[in-house]
């Protein structure tokens, strides 16, 4: 195998532990069981089901048609994945299709060709997010997923594949840059950030544990109102509030650099209230992708 790729799969989060068949599984079993974070759930609740395969871990969590169906979902976790200590919080419902065992089961089982990933299901919507490291297999699994989904229902796959011929730093960049969908906003004259910018930075923490060798660069910008002093240093407090949720995410602060440029680089004209409004910004640049 080429250093390249062997470095592609170890920083697409390869996650799991060597285990075995005798795997064993911590199952919450239905709403009544102590200490479950589900317990005020109730049976007839619109179906729902999660699958996150992230650091290690892989949890599963979601409404089960019967003892059977979760069988067979264990049974998946113990001769598919190798992770020592997954977590299954099954709670038993009665409103779901007749399609929820084979899509819940055959999402897992396309899990299985992923290195890290997560995937939520509702009634009327999938939606997956991850890398794979095998394109065979997990076209291969895709194709199976697709043919058990429901007509009615939606899928959203964002999964980068990782073959011979993505570099590290190509791989990098492009999961940064379509990470970068929304701006992040503050509130006027503030260091707050608005909830509506969470998504996105969201999407930066799940690129910055993708590509765990590289450097993020944080870059406050200001409008050209006021005080240009003043201007610098609010916008590199917003750059460093942004870091610090970052950092609060469990992105090591060591690995962010933040700036604070005010007034200094616009993108729009002062002149106008939309113009100010996109000079006031947050830019962030991945640094060092390939080290």
């Amino acid at each position: 195998m080429f250093a390249g790729q062997h470095r592609l799969k170890v920083l697409a989060l390869t996650l799991l532990l060597a285990a075995g068949l005798l795997v064993s599984v911590s199952i919450d079993q239905g709403i009544n069981s102590p200490g479950s974070v589900t317990a005020s759930a109730s049976a007839l609740d619109p179906a729902d089901f999660s699958i996150d395969f992230h650091r290690g871990q892989l949890v599963l969590s979601g409404f089960t048609a019967s003892a059977k169906h979760e069988q067979a979902l264990a049974r998946i976790v113990a001769t598919e994945f190798n992770t020592d200590e997954p977590t299954l919080r099954f709670r038993p419902g009665v409103a779901m299709s007749d399609d929820w065992v084979p899509l819940t089961t055959q999402l897992l089982s396309a899990f299985a060709a992923t290195q890290s990933a997560s995937a939520t299901v509702t009634e009327h919507a999938l939606q997956i997010h991850g890398v794979s490291s095998t394109p065979e297999l997990w076209s291969e699994r895709l194709d199976a997923l697709l043919e058990v989904l429901p007509a009615q229902m939606t899928i959203n796959h964002d999964v980068i594949v990782v073959d011979d011929v993505v570099s590290l730093s190509a791989l990098c960049e492009r999961a940064f840059a379509q990470a970068l969908g929304v701006a992040v906003e503050f509130r006027q004259s503030s260091t707050e950030i608005r909830t509506s910018s969470y998504l996105t930075l969201d999407r930066i923490v799940e690129v910055a544990n993708d590509c765990r060798a590289g450097t993020i660069g944080i870059r406050g910008h200001s409008d050209a109102t006021g005080d240009e002093a003043w201007n610098r240093q609010l916008s590199r407090a917003r750059a460093q509030a942004v870091a610090d949720h970052l950092t609060a995410r469990g992105i090591d602060a060591s690995r962010l650099v933040v700036a604070g440029l005010g007034s200094s680089e616009p993108i729009a004209d002062n002149s106008t209230v939309v113009g100010r409004g996109l000079n006031r910004r947050i830019e962030f640049e991945l640094l060092q992708p390939s080290i």
